[in-house]
């Protein structure tokens, strides 16, 4: 099984050289992002992507054998990184969030009653129509041992077409994991599915 490494041999000028023109496309429906910076492709130092499992250093979970592994974008904070990998046949992204930020395990609970308001706030600045989550579907649970919350979004992109939102949180106190992928109402049925396959089959430190 072709295995996909990223060293950082494999960058030139700041280019990955075997990055993909599909990992320069932002989420169907959003705003496009910058192409340097905050957004652009980026090395990540421990990343690879084996025989259907995603591993960047002390993270690791699933994904289809069969589905493409888009590259890793740097994220606002420096030391955050975000993921994509495609599914090929129907085209939808699903992104992890692969963060370094840390925190108390007495203060998980509270960070993660507030992400769902925070990403709110974050898709209105980022130009999202009417973004809101499902008030029904905002769940909390435990995946491999670590606290973890559930939602289910609705906006409409800038053409006015309704679109859905899945998003997944995982929180430990030295490492955090966000899962989201936006496609049409009538694809959410199908794929949330593999969606949530997905986000728990995470492993955290």
């Amino acid at each position: 099984m072709l295995a996909l490494r990223i060293t950082s041999t494999a960058l030139f000028a700041g280019v990955l050289l075997f990055a993909p023109a599909a990992a320069q496309t932002s989420i169907s429906g959003a705003p496009q992002p910058p192409s340097t910076g905050p957004g652009s492709l980026r090395p990540a130092s421990e990343a690879s992507f084996e025989n259907g499992h995603f591993r960047e250093s002390d993270i690791g979970f699933d994904v289809p054998a069969n589905w493409k592994y888009e590259g890793t974008r740097q994220a606002v904070i420096a030391t955050d990184e975000t993921a994509g990998f495609t599914d090929p046949q129907t085209g939808l992204t699903v992104y992890a969030w692969l963060s370094r930020q840390t925190a108390d395990a007495a203060d998980i609970p509270l960070l993660l009653e507030r992400v769902v308001a925070n990403k709110a706030r974050q898709r209105e600045r980022e130009g999202y129509r009417q973004w809101h989550a499902r008030p029904d579907s905002v769940q909390q649970s435990s995946i491999n041992g670590h606290a973890a919350v559930s939602a289910i979004a609705d906006f409409e992109s800038r053409s006015g077409t309704p679109r859905v939102e899945c998003l997944t949180w995982i929180y430990a106190p030295e490492r955090r994991v966000q899962f989201f992928a936006v496609m049409s109402p009538d694809q959410f049925a199908a794929f949330q599915p593999q969606f949530d396959r997905m986000a728990r089959s995470a492993t955290l430190p």
